[in-house]
């Protein structure tokens, strides 16, 4: 339960942001009085905090639940073919498929690395994801799934 709570508060008021110096994405929490943490620091901690106007001018596009929702909105799994649907933030997430079969929890990856990996990998539902990382772990002891295909890797 506590790494349940954990989790959740980790994510529940991440927004991520293009950073102006970089032009790169970057998780960041808000405080009263501008940003509390920025995944850039302790390196660029003392910016001129120049992206706050993003989460300003539009607090719920920067959100990271904002951003998972609306990827995975109106997607089906990769592998069954089934609608991912609404998220539950709290049981059965969804995951990401790469290109080469390997497949992982959108919450196993860093905050800011999300909007680069949503160009390159495509949805899986939590069931093809834990059957993908069962098959992994134990080659040749897999099972079916009606509707299910195995995962392979792209070459297109």
């Amino acid at each position: 339960m506590a790494n349940f709570l954990t989790r959740l508060l980790r994510y529940r008021y991440t927004s991520v942001i293009t950073c102006p110096e970089n032009l790169e994405h970057a998780a960041v929490k808000q405080g009263v009085r501008g940003l509390r943490d920025c995944s850039r620091w302790p390196a660029k901690m003392g910016c001129d905090q120049a992206c706050m106007t993003q989460i300003e001018s539009d607090p719920e596009a920067c959100r990271l639940h904002t951003i998972v929702s609306s990827w995975y909105a109106g997607k089906w799994c990769a592998r069954c073919e089934r609608a991912i649907g609404p998220i539950v933030w709290h049981d059965r997430p969804p995951a990401l498929l790469a290109d080469d079969g390997s497949t992982r929890e959108w919450k196993e990856v860093a905050p800011e690395e999300l909007p680069a990996l949503f160009n390159t990998h495509r949805p899986l539902c939590w069931s093809c994801h834990n059957i993908a990382a069962f098959e992994r772990q134990f080659p040749g002891l897999g099972f079916e799934r009606p509707g299910a295909r195995p995962i392979i890797a792209r070459n297109d």
